[in-house]
């Protein structure tokens, strides 16, 4: 079942992807079990939104699920992560459209446990 599951999230990641590629957006990369794993492709390089497609392609492959769900250590780095892109727009003025799509595959079972929260 957990093939399953990690079968699944990785086709949604690709359709994900589809349809950054064709709007030309940026995208990164971060799995979450008990800990969180971001993640960077080769080409690029320090920078977790990227444009290499085939590289956050060839990730999503690789997807096995990872115990625990702890999805807020994520969601911290993924939203510094914004930050920091936020504040490297050289022109403040113009806004960027910012997403972050979580998948899981059951229930928070450590951290905040309450989704309302």
């Amino acid at each position: 079942q957990e093939y399953l599951l990690a079968r699944c999230a990785s086709t949604a990641i690709r359709g994900i992807v589809d349809l950054a590629r064709s709007s030309h957006m940026r995208v990164g990369y971060a799995e979450f079990g008990d800990r969180s794993w971001k993640h960077f492709t080769r080409d690029s390089g320090k920078d977790f939104f990227t444009w290499d497609y085939p590289g956050i392609l060839g990730l999503a492959e690789k997807l096995a699920t990872r115990g625990s769900t702890h999805y807020q250590l994520a969601l911290r780095e993924v939203l510094a992560e914004f930050e920091r892109l936020q504040a490297a727009c050289v022109d403040q003025r113009r806004q960027q459209r910012m997403h972050a799509v979580m998948l899981s595959d059951g229930e928070p079972t450590m951290g905040c446990r309450h989704l309302g929260e």
